[in-house]
């Protein structure tokens, strides 16, 4: 099954390694092209506590990108605005 996660924060990049660690073809989507290059050079953006050892797993199952890929599945975890 080919997922694609679109946003690849604090919620998209851990969900994007979950899938991948479960053998699913995995196209993580970010606008932020910093965070595209260092995930691409097997770097994390960001430091979360276990995130290092999932990230570590996804290859060769997920692959970085600025632009939406056809995939069976869409997951959307960007920011969104919850003031009222």
């Amino acid at each position: 099954m080919k997922i694609c996660v679109l946003g690849l924060g604090y919620i998209g990049l851990p969900t994007a390694c979950l899938f991948a660690n479960a053998n699913h073809e995995v196209i993580g989507v970010e606008i932020n092209q910093a965070t595209i290059e260092k995930s691409n050079h097997n770097e994390l953006p960001f430091e979360e506590k276990g995130l290092t050892e999932l990230f570590e797993n996804t290859y060769p199952n997920m692959k970085f990108e600025t632009e939406v890929e056809d995939a069976d599945i869409f997951i959307i975890a960007v920011p969104t605005n919850t003031a009222k």
